[in-house]
C-alpha cells in the first residue's frame, strides 16, 4: 500500500469532503482490511 495511512489524517481528508458536499463511503473485501477504519472514513465522510 501507498499514500496515506493515518487514520486521523484521512478522517480529515473525508470530513473536508463531506464539507463540500461530497460523501464517503467504504466497503471492505477480503479478510485483511480494517474495520474501524473504514468506519470512521464513512462516518467523517458522511457516507456509510
Amino acid at each position: 500500500n501507498a499514500g496515506i495511512t493515518n487514520i486521523h489524517q484521512i478522517n480529515n481528508i473525508s470530513r473536508r469532503a463531506s464539507e463540500k458536499g461530497i460523501s464517503v463511503t467504504t466497503m471492505g473485501l477480503g479478510a485483511n482490511y480494517d474495520e474501524n477504519m473504514l468506519t470512521g472514513i464513512a462516518e467523517y465522510g458522511a457516507g456509510n
